[in-house]
């Protein structure tokens, strides 16, 4: 159930702009930056939202948001004998604690990536950790709290008296 959940959520999620979520990241990315001595600029071009730091530009897309990982690791961070209210607070914390590590990854990322260190490193590979660490965290904390992810004991045979 927990993994249909998730797939009909990610099929929300491709049917919104999150335009609204990509300013907002982009704005704090800028304001990160900017803090760190970097010349930002942000432009829009056609539809895309862009940051310019210290002459580079950098497109801010739907995937920079991390909406889809939230909405992807929601179901299995929902208790189900938990009252609605909880779950809706354990579901608000899991997203500001996502959207504020992946303000430190995407400003560390354009930071570093000024500097002549590849996209690749800088950006996608803490980007594939982030996402598979957080929803294994997830999966298998649901799959423990459900009861389906207990260790399995190795049963060892008792010593029979001898005599």
């Amino acid at each position: 159930m927990r993994f249909a959940a998730a797939a009909s959520l990610v099929l929300i999620y491709y049917q919104l702009d999150w335009r609204w979520l990509r300013l907002l990241v982009r704005g704090s990315s800028q304001t990160v930056l900017s803090a760190l001595g970097h010349q930002t600029r942000s432009f829009d071009a056609g539809g895309d939202l862009y940051l310019s730091v210290d002459d580079t530009a950098f497109c801010f897309t739907a995937g920079c948001t991390y909406a889809a990982l939230i909405l992807m690791a929601a179901p299995f961070y929902w208790r189900l004998h938990s009252m609605w209210a909880a779950n809706v607070f354990r579901l608000g914390a899991l997203a500001l604690l996502v959207q504020f590590v992946n303000l430190g990854r995407l400003s560390l990322a354009l930071h570093l990536s000024t500097k002549g260190i590849p996209w690749r490193f800088v950006h996608d590979v803490p980007d594939t950790v982030l996402h598979y660490s957080i929803l294994i965290a997830a999966v298998l904390g649901a799959l423990k709290r459900d009861g389906l992810g207990g260790r399995v004991r190795a049963q060892v045979p008792a010593a029979s008296a001898r005599g």
